[in-house]
């Protein structure tokens, strides 16, 4: 979990990196993180209604954060997630390509990350992916 912290973190970062695709699931899956930082809540299969009591708790929680995974790709997104900083809430968009994995990421409220979170899971799509930004790295 500590590496997910870290992506979320605002220090120097100077450079996009890419990451292996991995062996994704067979079912939609919905995650976040244990209150022990080495375990996950994960539900497979999650109804809307369990997504937005996650993304309630992340709310309510600035140590939480929830992932939300595909078993194939909705229009090049294979995964968004979600945490809060001190500026707003970070959603990040897993980008898969020629198998590897990009994060691009936005800075949103909670009425705007709820909206993402439920048009991926209803229609696959994340709209206006252009005002999303690569996350850059040390």
């Amino acid at each position: 979990m500590g590496f997910l912290k870290n992506l979320f973190k605002k220090k120097e970062q100077y450079t996009e990196r890419t990451f292996p695709a991995q062996d994704w699931p067979e079912q939609i899956t919905l995650e976040r993180n244990h209150d022990n930082e080495d375990d996950f809540y994960l539900i497979k299969n999650p109804t809307f209604e369990e997504i937005m009591g996650f993304l309630q708790s992340m709310y309510d929680d600035a140590d939480q954060f929830v992932i939300l995974t595909m078993p194939e790709l909705k229009n090049g997104i294979r995964y968004i997630q979600a945490c809060q900083a001190p500026e707003g809430i970070y959603v990040q968009l897993g980008m898969e390509k020629d198998g590897t994995i990009k994060l691009i990421e936005k800075c949103c409220d909670s009425s705007e990350t709820s909206e993402i979170f439920e048009k991926f899971f209803k229609e696959g799509i994340v709209d206006h992916i252009d005002t999303f930004s690569p996350v850059l790295f040390k």
